[in-house]
Order: C-alpha cells, then sequence, then structure tokens
C-alpha cells in the first residue's frame, strides 16, 4: 500500500466520523427541541422567552402558554417566569411555583385551612362604588366542606405586576352563598371571600394574583388570577347578559330547542350569554360553538367542587340523584359569571334554557321593565332594586299541550307551547334581572344579598312573567288551561332568525 493510498484512506475515515457527529448532533438537539416543546418544566421556562423570534416568526413559547392557560384557567402563567423571586423577604411568603400548587378537578386550586379543605374556584376585582369593606376588595368563590368556615384568622398574599412583594391582608369576611334554614343538603358549599386591598398599595391597579394562607409567611399551596374584565375599546357598561348554569345535557339533543331560545333571548335585549360546559351532547356543542364563533356565547369549562370524579356519565346520573348537590354547585357558575360580566353589563339575567323572561302589554323588551321599576321606588328604597324579579309561570309541555298549528313551523318548540297555567305565588320560582352595580351573592331565584340598595322588587304578572316550560309532575290533574300566545309577538322575527341557523347546522334541508 502506497504512502498516497494511505493518505487517501485516512481521509476518508477522517470525514465520516465528521459526518457522523453531524449527525448525531443534530439528532440530539431535536430531541432535545422535543422535550422543550412538551415537557412542563421547560415549556414553563420558555414562556421567559415569548419575545424571541425565528426567521421573522413568534416561536412557540406564547402558544404553549395560550395551551396552557386553556387546560388551568385560573392560573396566572403571565406571572410565571416571576415566579421563583416574588416573595416578602428571604423567610417569608415565598410565591408558590408549579410544585407546590394543589389541584382538584382540574379548575380548582386546593387551601387547607386547619381540618377544613376549600376548594378554589376563581378571584375577582370588586371596586364598585358601593363596596363596604374597602375602597376595593379581592373576592375568592371558593366551596368549603361545611357551612361553617373556621373561626381562625386566615391571609390573602396579593401579588402585583408592577412589585415582587406581595401585600398580606386579612380575609374579612366568608360569607355562605346559601341559607343554613335551607338544610345541610350536601357535602361542600360555595362560600365569597374577601379581602381587602388596602388605598395606599392599590394606586387604582388591580392585583395580578391571589393566594390564601393561614399564615402570613406561609407558601402557599394556591395562586388564582384576579379577574377584572372590563369593556373593551370605546366599550361602557350597558345592556343585559344572560349567566346560565353548567350545562348537563349528554343525551338528548335540544339542538333546534337551544338555537329558538338563543334567538328569543337575544330579541328581548340580550347581548351576550354565558354558559358552562359540564356534559353536553355532540350536537348541542354544535350549536353551542356557531354562536361561540358568532360572539354572542361565551362558554367555560366547568367540574364539581367536591369529592367526585367528573366523567361526564357518571357526573350526569349523580347529578341527578343528588338534588341537594345540584342545588348547591349551581351557584358556583351563577356567581362566577356575575363577577366576570358586572364591568361589561349593567345587568345580569339568571334564567335556564327552559325559561322565558316575557314582558307583558306594550312592553317588548327587559329595558321597559327596568325602566318600569325604576317609577316604583318608595321613600324608604330610594336607592333602588339590586334585582327586578317576575314570577314563574308554567306552560306544560306535556303531550296534552302541544298546539300543533300551521301558524307556526313544528320545529319552533316554544310557539308550539300557548297553554300555561296561573302564575306561581310571590317568591316561588321568579327569576331576576340583576343590578350588576348592586348585587353581591346570587342565587338561582333571587340575591342573597346587596351592597347598598334594597334587595329586589317583584313586578306583577300583567307586566312580565317568566315562562317556565316543563313537564308536570301530574299532568293529569292540569285543570287550568289558559291561552296566552304573547310570544306570537315576535314570530316572524324569531323564525326568520332561526331557520337560517337551523339549516347551517342541517337540522332543516
Amino acid at each position: 500500500m502506497t504512502f498516497k493510498t494511505k493518505l487517501l484512506r485516512s481521509f476518508a475515515f477522517t470525514f465520516l466520523l465528521l459526518i457522523t457527529l453531524v449527525i448525531f448532533t443534530t439528532y440530539q438537539m431535536s430531541l432535545q427541541s422535543s422535550v422543550q416543546t412538551n415537557a412542563w418544566f421547560n415549556a414553563t421556562a420558555a414562556i421567559m422567552q415569548t419575545n424571541l423570534l425565528i426567521n421573522g416568526i413568534p416561536n412557540q413559547a406564547e402558544d404553549s402558554m395560550k395551551l396552557r392557560q386553556a387546560e388551568l384557567p385560573n392560573v396566572p402563567f403571565d406571572l410565571w417566569h416571576r415566579l421563583g423571586s416574588m416573595r416578602l423577604n428571604r423567610t417569608c411568603a415565598y410565591a408558590p411555583t408549579i410544585k407546590f400548587l394543589r389541584f382538584h378537578n382540574d379548575y380548582w386550586q386546593v387551601f387547607q385551612n386547619t381540618n377544613v379543605t376549600y376548594h378554589l374556584f376563581n378571584a375577582y376585582y370588586d371596586a364598585r362604588a358601593h363596596v363596604t369593606q374597602s375602597s376595593a376588595v379581592v373576592r375568592v368563590l371558593a366551596m368549603l366542606k361545611g357551612m361553617v368556615p373556621p373561626k381562625n384568622k386566615i391571609h390573602c398574599q396579593l401579588w402585583y405586576d408592577s412589585d415582587n412583594k406581595p401585600t398580606i391582608v386579612p380575609v374579612v369576611e366568608q360569607r355562605l352563598v346559601w341559607h343554613i334554614k335551607w338544610g345541610n343538603v350536601a357535602e361542600y358549599f360555595p362560600h365569597l371571600l374577601t379581602c381587602g386591598v388596602p388605598p395606599t398599595t392599590r394606586k387604582a391597579v388591580a392585583p395580578r394574583a391571589v393566594s390564601l394562607v393561614m399564615n402570613i409567611c406561609d407558601r402557599a399551596s394556591n395562586i388564582l388570577s384576579v379577574l377584572y374584565e372590563r369593556p373593551t375599546g370605546n366599550e361602557t357598561q350597558h345592556g343585559f347578559a344572560i349567566c346560565l348554569k353548567g350545562l348537563d345535557y349528554p343525551n338528548v339533543d335540544m339542538g333546534p330547542r337551544l338555537v329558538e331560545w338563543l334567538e328569543m333571548q337575544r330579541l328581548l335585549g340580550a347581548r351576550k350569554v354565558i354558559t358552562y360546559k359540564l356534559v353536553l351532547n355532540p350536537n348541542l356543542e354544535r350549536v353551542l360553538e356557531h354562536y361561540v364563533a358568532e360572539g354572542f356565547v361565551e362558554v367555560h369549562p366547568l367540574s364539581l367542587g367536591l369529592e367526585m370524579v367528573s366523567k361526564p356519565l357518571y357526573l350526569h346520573n349523580f347529578l341527578h340523584g343528588s338534588i341537594g348537590n345540584k342545588r348547591v354547585n349551581e351557584l358556583v357558575p351563577y356567581n362566577d359569571c356575575f363577577y366576570r360580566n358586572m364591568y361589561k353589563y349593567s345587568y345580569i339575567v339568571t334564567v335556564d334554557i327552559d325559561e322565558v323572561i316575557m314582558p307583558l302589554g306594550n312592553r317588548t323588551n327587559w329595558q321597559q321593565l327596568i325602566d318600569e321599576a325604576k317609577h316604583m321606588r318608595t321613600s324608604n328604597c330610594a336607592g333602588g332594586y339590586a334585582s327586578v324579579c317576575i314570577r314563574n309561570v308554567h306552560f306544560p309541555i306535556d303531550s296534552l299541550n302541544y298546539a300543533e298549528t300551521s301558524a307556526a313551523p313544528r320545529y319552533m318548540f316554544m310557539l308550539q307551547h300557548v297553554y300555561r297555567r296561573k302564575p306561581e305565588a310571590v317568591g316561588k320560582g321568579a327569576k331576576c334581572l340583576h343590578n350588576s352595580s348592586e348585587a353581591l351573592i346570587l342565587h338561582n331565584h333571587y340575591n342573597l344579598g346587596a351592597l347598598k340598595s334594597c334587595r329586589w322588587i317583584n313586578l306583577e304578572p300583567t307586566t312580565a312573567q317568566m315562562q317556565h316550560y316543563r313537564l308536570l309532575e301530574k299532568s293529569e290533574k292540569w285543570e287550568t288551561k289558559i291561552l296566552d300566545e304573547s310570544i306570537y309577538r315576535y314570530k316572524d322575527a324569531l323564525v326568520n332568525s332561526v331557520e337560517p341557523v337551523l339549516r347551517k347546522l342541517s337540522y332543516l334541508s
């Protein structure tokens, strides 16, 4: 073998070795990139670099943060890159990083107060004019094991965008979102916790997050985003929003009925419908997706704040087999929806999808009902009312009450049910329009507290009625049938708005 041949072989070997090293290094880099994309720790670290560009295109960190926010909507991921340095001092009140957080049923964080477990759903900044405890407060919506919270003092650690040190204040109130006289019908009960925001530290800026702790220097097991949803752009607080409880319809396709109901609410004055998803038939999801894309509906995820799994079919059976737990848990989405939207809408309406608040006489929208209530103020309620309430009237949906007529298409459910019973007594099944500047806590039917005004006024059944389309428990004993075609004032507009949606969603050919 000549010297020249040996040299060529040596060069070839070196070249192949170099190529192998390049391929191996590239492979390792791709693996690391994959790990960074999928691993929690590295994705969280990447949030610190949201402004980096690759070939002029934003990197994946921002998308990663949005995905995390969708998975855990009450966690302040935009603070994540700072949490490691946020504390009162070197030995006190460290902000909780991910490894310290405790969760329950995906959408709840956990706070342990002595032997009582708190499941925390969301937190809200309340700076309304008539807040009594302070110039502004942070409220935390929680489920507690039992109706009576422990008597020991607990604290809120308030975290701000502009400061790595928390402002620590006591919880000044833990208010039951229920009446003790209604009975101990569940294991966990909703409470609204209140922390005063010191004016000297507030500076007209809401805290970005809040943690609940027993002792001032504790490292929390929770950190909730503080929601402060103001009107956007040139919008101001006005109009009506509807708050629906968690939707639980896994088996029945009520698509056409839901479309009719949504379009009816729009005709009456609703600017937005906010609802929560528990268990839904796929066709109902399609209906909601249509209205979400349109901007008329907003859907939030929901699970229960008690000790149970969230598997859809089991959850549905549980709620229908435990009415006490069902009623108590319905109060969470009502109050969450109220506090999310109190700055954007003047009134929050709490109804179900089988209910319509119907103005009567020459009144055709909800604003006219509010205007009428303002003229009904008495000397002892000069500040007005936190809620304007409408008496319940049953429109039975039994087969005996199906009046098919050529005056309305068959698929228009409410237009085909036009016989009703007499109005229920005051306080029995009423639903209300809640003043978002005055109401404090909402129940399915009335408010459970107001800030400064009187709590509510009941309108006469000749002014408005709450049309409740439901099965009667004893339909064969239904004796009083009253023909009521009040809804027919909206028939043409309602049919014209419903039909195109049903065609688009393939309910009509």
